[in-house]
């Protein structure tokens, strides 16, 4: 039920994560037995209730919409450069700037979004 219903289920996140936790916290007060009996709490009790009373009128389109813009941008560790439609922006770091390749990726989409 759980993450194979993310994709089809408005929210579905939040209504599933706490059943795992519930669930990883009786596996390991049961030493990963999954064939041990569970007490559920009343949130957890209500939250199953939520799935049994909604799994078949769901409809979230498994299509996600078109983005109205589009940003590209990449970094290295020289400089970056980001292009929204015929703008394109772009420098160098400097020495105090140089990080990660990771965060200089990030860092790249916040200056382009700057921009």
């Amino acid at each position: 039920m759980t993450v194979a219903s993310d994709p089809a289920v408005e929210l579905a996140l939040l209504r599933y994560k706490y059943l795992e936790i519930v669930r990883n916290g009786e596996l390991a007060r049961n030493h990963g037995v999954y064939h041990s009996t569970i007490t559920l709490d009343n949130h957890a009790r209500r939250l199953i209730n939520w799935w049994i009373d909604n799994i078949d009128t769901q409809s979230k389109s498994l299509q996600p919409s078109s983005p109205q813009i589009e940003m590209f941008s990449d970094a290295c560790l020289t400089g970056w450069d980001a292009t929204i439609g015929d703008a394109k922006t772009g420098g160098h770091w400097a020495h105090v700037e140089l990080d990660h390749i990771n965060v200089l990726e990030l860092k790249a989409i916040l200056l382009g979004l700057k921009s």
